[in-house]
């Protein structure tokens, strides 16, 4: 032994930084350098002569005692074999240490040079390093899951799934909070706690953060929780719970993030809450929007059928009776038959006045689809003019399903637009498309006409027309487009599906 301890070796592993024994093929320890006390916090005296598996916790010594023979009987291995392995100081306290094997070969029997590295530092950073990594990666998630969800029943699981998931928390929940206090839970993920002890030692008024370090022995499940408020409009309306294995998990890194995702959570939460006012708001209008549609078409069933039952009939009644008066003037005063005449053409021309009215005024019937509808409202306006008309596309059967507002909207607008064309454009030809989508319904009106003069748009006294269609069409909660034609102009008017 004597004689293998003078190998040159030994020279440089006394200056060695890292603990270094050395060991007979009996695992007995015949050299132990210097540092050996700093890392085992034993003597190197008195690690000499003892068995090497005194410095390796109880239940790893079977494998050592295998991997040590190995090793030293494999005189031509590299001496870099490493392994990750627990070491034992001599009061007993585990670390992990870097393991290096390399065999010595002596003139008696080979020898097995090991070199023990404390790595407990190295790891601690990293596990502070993945610890770290894991709370932005967690936070990420949070952010994303506020980002993509339209309601707290979506935002609530998503957090809490995010929290444990990523997060390596044991539980999270997700509670309700009222004036009188906690309410019931709203959402939760992880491990169901076994005891009400953790709830008990983590209460809160909701109003702020609070963190519970160590919860004590008797929360079996957990030994640390944090109660963050979630608010909406400044007031607490649910607490946002965490629970973790260890005590202290909740450093003074971590709170500040959590408290910044319970931030950033209640922004969603007011996000949330002004939407639904605003869907509250846009549903009154659109209700008051169909009650004011139907009155309307209601009053203008109601002057329809006025104006056909009474004048109208009026009107073919002094029709009549023009005639027969003027059969009689041509023998009696023929010099009165061309005052009567004239005067039948004033009664045809009031009469053909009504006639566009009850045009205008005709209910817009369910069973039969806008293209259908605007189609015959095409042919009645173009009737005595030169237009050449057509539709483009044929009846899509949703049209159908248009809620009964959109379609007489529609309806109203599209023939005050052919109606302009009519009157107004100079025009050859006219084009009418109708496109219906999951979203939206699109009419579009264009012709080849003079175009919009200047300040068309503005309402000139006696002349509403285009004012009327856009003051429908934004009521309606629509969009009015008047675009040039290149020639002519185009007129789309587009209008939500309710």
């Amino acid at each position: 032994m004597t004689d293998a301890l003078a190998h040159p070796v030994f020279l440089l592993l006394d200056g060695a930084a890292t603990a270094a024994v050395a060991t007979d093929p009996d695992g007995v320890v015949r050299y132990a350098n210097p540092r050996t006390a700093v890392v085992f916090g034993r003597p190197a005296s008195g690690l000499v002569g003892r068995p090497l598996e005194e410095l390796l916790p109880d239940g790893r010594l079977a494998g050592h005692v295998a991997r040590r023979t190995a090793s030293a009987a494999a005189t031509d291995r590299q001496p870099d074999s490493r392994l990750e392995l627990t070491a034992r100081r001599g009061d007993g306290v585990e670390f992990p240490a870097e393991v290096i094997l390399t065999p010595l070969p002596t003139d008696a029997s080979p020898w097995l040079i090991v070199s023990v590295l404390d790595v407990s530092q190295r790891r601690d950073a990293e596990l502070r390093v993945r610890r770290q990594s894991r709370r932005y990666l967690t936070l990420a998630l949070i952010n994303e899951a506020v980002a993509a969800a339209d309601d707290v029943a979506t935002l609530h699981p998503r957090i809490c799934r995010a929290a444990v998931v990523q997060g390596g928390f044991v539980g999270a929940r997700v509670v309700a909070h009222g004036p009188g206090g906690p309410g019931p839970v709203l959402a939760s993920a992880g491990a169901p706690l076994t005891g009400t002890s953790a709830e008990a030692a983590a209460p809160s008024d909701g109003t702020e953060a609070l963190f519970v370090d160590d919860l004590g022995p008797d929360a079996s499940d957990v030994r640390s929780a944090a109660v963050l408020p979630l608010c909406s409009r400044g007031r607490t309306v649910a607490t946002w719970r965490l629970y973790a294995e260890r005590a202290g998990a909740f450093d003074e890194s971590l709170r500040e993030l959590l408290r910044g995702a319970a931030d950033t959570i209640s922004l969603a939460l007011d996000r949330f809450e002004s939407r639904a006012e605003l869907d509250a708001a846009l549903a009154q209008r659109t209700e008051l929007l169909h009650r004011l549609a139907a009155a309307q078409e209601e009053e203008r069933t109601r002057i329809a059928d006025d104006v056909h039952d009474h004048s109208v009939q009026a009107l073919a009644a002094v029709g009549l009776r023009l005639g027969m008066l003027r059969r009689r003037l041509a023998q009696a005063a023929p010099d009165l038959v061309a005052d009567v005449d004239r005067l039948h053409d004033d009664v045809r021309a009031v009469g053909e006045g009504l006639r566009h009215l009850l045009f205008d005024l005709e209910a817009v019937p369910p069973s039969v689809t806008l293209t259908d509808l605007l189609s015959d409202a095409a042919a009645h306006v173009f009737e005595l003019s030169a237009v050449d008309w057509r539709v483009e596309n044929a009846p899509d059967p949703r049209e159908l399903d248009l809620a009964p507002a959109t379609r007489t909207h529609a309806v109203r607008v599209a023939k005050e637009a052919l109606v302009n064309v009519a009157k107004h454009a100079d025009a050859r030809t006219a084009t009418i498309r109708v496109t219906v989508t999951a979203d939206d319904l699109e009419v579009r009106i264009a012709d080849d006409g003079v175009g919009m003069a200047p300040g068309a748009e503005q309402p000139v006294p006696g002349h509403r027309g285009i004012a009327a269609m856009r003051d429908r069409v934004t009521l309606a909660g629509g969009e009015l487009r008047l675009e040039p034609g290149h020639p002519g102009t185009v007129v789309t008017v587009r209008l939500p599906q309710p």
